[in-house]
Formats: C-alpha cells, structure tokens, sequence
C-alpha cells in the first residue's frame, strides 16, 4: 500500500540522497530561480516540508510544501511511477492543508499539471512570465 509520510527536517539527510534527483528534476522542469541547495536549506530550517511517497520499504517520490498566506504551495513534486500514487499525494496534501487553516492548495510547475490535475478540482489562475537575464 502506498503511504505519505513526512520526513522531520533532522531526518532530512538521511532520504535527501534518494530524493534529490525528484527534486532536482522538477526545479529544472519547471525552470524555478532554485536550486536544489536552496530548497534543502529550506526544509533544513522548517521553511518547506518534505514529503516521501512509499509503497512497503520503497521510496517511489518526493514533494515539497510551503504553508504560507492561506496556502499549502506544492513546490516540488516527483517521483517514479507517478500515475499510480498521484491521486493520493493530492488527497494527502488536500488533508494537510485543510488541518493548517488553509484555504487553497497551489502547485507551481509546468503548463501540464493544469490538464492533469483538472479532474481533481484544479484550475490555472495566473502565469508565470520569466525572462532570462543571462540570455537578453
């Protein structure tokens, strides 16, 4: 059965070799300004939490959050084998939300999660408009 846990931030070293590479890779998908240290310092000092999905023993994905403003912000989510636990991640982080006072649940990502995600109530209500300052 797959489960989510929380991972308090003084455990954080121990599961952060085997969920840095989830990490990593939706911070560069999703071209955010961090960096994976910075996201680990982050949850180091109780800013974000850390997230890990698990069926038995094995760790299949990671995400973060930020509760700030009303909001639970998914700030980073990956993993392997996504279709098969997405479903309850988001009821989790629904839960999680709703026990902290907040009042929406955010994601911040790529374009496509507004597709996959609108069969489980969400909608696209602002953009996102980056410029490259090493390139122009």
């Amino acid at each position: 059965m797959t489960g989510v846990i929380a991972i308090p931030p003084q455990d954080v070293p121990r599961v952060w070799h085997d969920v840095r590479p989830w990490i990593s890779s939706a911070l560069e998908q999703g071209d955010a300004a961090f960096t994976p240290e910075q996201t680990l310092d982050a949850i180091l000092c109780g800013r974000m939490g850390l997230w890990l999905i698990y069926d038995g023993d094995n760790p299949l994905g990671a995400f973060t959050t930020l509760v700030d403003r009303g909001a639970v912000t998914v700030f980073t989510l990956g993993g392997e084998g996504m279709a098969d636990w997405l479903d309850e991640a988001d009821d989790f982080v629904t839960s999680y939300g709703r026990l902290q006072g907040c009042r929406f649940v955010n994601l911040t990502g790529r374009r496509g999660w507004t597709k996959i995600l609108q069969r489980r109530g969400y909608k696209e209500v602002s953009v996102n408009v980056v410029k490259d300052l090493a390139h122009g």
